[in-house]
């Protein structure tokens, strides 16, 4: 009877055992990221790793599907065990997933680039200590040869279309609830009495000291500067580059200027380019060009004798190596970038700077849209098309972009600035 109980038993338990679901390779990395937040400290590296690499496993020996499905964990996770290896101070392993992760950064499941970001990894704080050896120096030299840099003046020429560009539309600053925005915040005096330029700078920084930036917040599902604005004075929250350069933008608009906001990408697919950077662009009549104004580190640009810069002008001169320099207050919520800005310009941008989007309407909460009807306008550099799409056409169906390879159309003047 003991024994038919037991047998029984045994049964119940292999049943329960077989019954339980098996868990997913998103949910795997989801439970080793988990593990290794927790680990993440002094003495307990090693557990960090240990986790990490048993989901590494996993994924070596999952189907081609689920590989191209999580590659972009697998990166992160390769990654992430280099960094445990350095804070433990092992270069040699250190190094060894470094070279994985580099690996795989430039070859993976699509024929497009993949990106490093260099500028990060420079400075990287768990990178220190193995920053002096020998072995993760020409690593990063070897890489660095078809870094950003180069990848930037392989495709510095652009290409003339016969057919018209759809014309970008700016709204004037009457426009809906412009006005409120100016009296409200009292963008007159913020701007000052002095030159358009002098104007133009204040209320970037003023934006910049308004709304703290935290590059992992979502979008508010207002995306008025008001209420931006607001959301950051009452919550504390800091809000990413995109909310910022919004909020910039209305500002300007309000204030008479033509801007507009600007994304700037890497070389890649868009649908696996995970970092990128926007700014604003708004135009000076005084100065006849366009100007590059970044609220997230309260920064524009100038050349060697001080004119300031527009985003095409920075794009041929880092090309041609010209010097380009941020201003001199350059910062991240009031942390003094510790470069001056030539990481900033130099590495970040550089790689940020090969695709161009521009929404083809400059008006308030352009995201917002009630139709979701959008127009994007992305300039592609001569001899870059994987996609073969065609130019001047409007592609998609709600959030549609057209593509150029024309820069003069691109960066033209405003219309009633001509």
């Amino acid at each position: 009877m003991r024994i038919t109980v037991y047998l029984l038993f045994l049964l119940l338990i292999s049943r329960i055992v077989i019954a339980q679901p098996q868990i997913s390779l998103v949910e795997e990395f989801s439970v080793a990221e988990k593990e290794r937040t927790s680990n993440w400290k002094p003495g307990l590296y090693d557990k960090a790793i240990e986790s990490m690499k048993r989901v590494y496993t996993l994924y070596l020996t999952a189907g081609s599907s689920k590989k191209k499905s999580n590659s972009g964990r697998f990166e992160r996770l390769t990654y992430n065990i280099a960094r445990a290896y350095a804070l433990l101070n092992q270069p040699d392993s250190a190094v060894t997933y470094l070279q994985k992760y580099f690996d795989l950064a430039y070859s993976t499941y699509s024929t497009y680039y993949r990106e490093i970001d260099f500028y990060y990894l420079k400075r990287d704080p768990d990178l220190d200590n193995i920053r002096n050896s020998k072995k993760f120096q020409d690593l990063i030299l070897r890489f660095e040869e078809v870094g950003w840099e180069n990848i930037l003046k392989e495709y510095k020429t652009y290409k003339p279309i016969e057919s018209e560009l759809i014309p970008f539309i700016y709204v004037d600053e009457d426009w809906e609830n412009l006005p409120q925005l100016r009296q409200k915040f009292k963008l007159d005096s913020i701007a000052g009495s002095s030159d358009e330029v002098s104007k133009i700078i204040n209320l970037m920084k003023w934006v910049h000291k308004t709304i703290r930036y935290d590059g992992n917040s979502g979008e508010p599902v207002d995306r008025h500067a008001d209420a931006l604005i607001e959301l950051s004075k009452n919550e504390k929250k800091g809000l990413n580059c995109w909310m910022l350069s919004t909020a910039l933008n209305e500002v300007y608009l309000a204030m008479g200027f033509n801007s507009r906001i600007v994304s700037c990408y890497p070389k890649g697919d868009p649908a696996i380019t995970h970092e990128w950077h926007v700014i604003v662009e708004v135009y000076s009549p005084l100065l006849n060009k366009w100007l590059w104004m970044d609220p997230t580190l309260e920064t524009y640009v100038k050349d060697e004798n001080g004119n300031l810069l527009s985003i095409a002008d920075v794009r041929e001169r880092l090309v041609n190596e010209l010097p380009v320099f941020a201003a001199p207050e350059i910062n991240v919520n009031s942390e003094p970038v510790e470069d001056g800005g030539e990481g900033y310009l130099h590495d970040y941008m550089t790689k940020n700077l090969f695709r161009i989007s521009i929404p083809l309407f400059s008006i308030p909460a352009y995201e917002m849209n009630p139709r979701k009807i959008r127009i994007y306008v992305e300039l592609l550099p001569e001899d870059y098309n994987p996609r073969n799409v065609k130019f001047h056409e409007i592609t998609g169906k709600y959030s549609s972009v057209i593509y150029t390879t024309d820069d003069k159309q691109f960066w033209a003047a405003p219309e009633n600035e001509k």
